[in-house]
């Protein structure tokens, strides 16, 4: 997985790891 520097609030990172395991699956 790419780290990505996430400067977001807990609820935005949940929802982009969500995707992101969504896209790697």
């Amino acid at each position: 997985m790419r780290t990505i520097p996430l400067k977001l609030p807990q609820r935005g990172e949940a929802e982009l790891l969500g995707l992101l395991e969504q896209h790697c699956r």
